[in-house]
């Protein structure tokens, strides 16, 4: 994205690379003068041969809000890349494999166990959770706040109480 506002809810970035030839890494979301903010996603499974994986900003300008709330974060497993390179983002509630540079309530985990958590459906580019013992794990990393959605991405309920405890991510498992 150039310039602008990316406003992002309930989505999947996943599994995206590009070769040596992409000039801004061809990882997950890159960025250049662009307001962000995204909650109840997953970016996972990205590579950039040269940068961040998952997240990447260009350029920064003083006072442009950045955040990420409620989400999960992580590279490719073989990556030696930081999965999220964005001075000035706000990361809240969120399980990464690292790179939060501002925010609270956080867990950061390996990249190996938070893709293991996940199951890929690559034809569509959604990673679920795996199963109950998963959705367990995760459940109150994400706090959820009025404004937030009221399902994942196909529907599935999420709490509403304003700071109920709430799953990362754009899938809620369900049974």
């Amino acid at each position: 994205m150039k310039a602008g506002s990316l406003v992002m809810r309930n989505t999947f970035i996943t599994d995206n690379g590009g070769g040596e030839d992409f000039k801004y890494g061809g990882g997950g979301l890159v960025t250049d003068v662009t307001t962000i903010d995204v909650s109840h996603s997953t970016i996972v499974d990205n590579r950039s041969p040269n940068g961040a994986d998952s997240i990447a900003c260009i350029q920064m300008q003083a006072g442009m809000p950045r955040t990420v709330r409620n989400s999960i974060i992580a590279r490719k497993i073989d990556s030696q890349n930081p999965s999220v390179l964005c001075p000035n983002l706000k990361v809240w509630n969120t399980l990464t494999d690292g790179g939060e540079d501002k925010g609270e309530g956080n867990e950061k985990w390996s990249t190996e166990d938070i893709l293991g958590l996940l199951k890929p459906e690559k034809v569509l580019g959604v990673y679920r959770i795996i199963d109950a013992e998963a959705a367990a794990m995760v459940e109150g990393i994400a706090a959820r706040l009025a404004e937030d959605p009221r399902t994942d991405f196909e529907g599935d309920p999420r709490p509403l109480d304003d700071g109920s405890p709430d799953t990362p991510g754009a899938d809620v498992f369900a049974p």
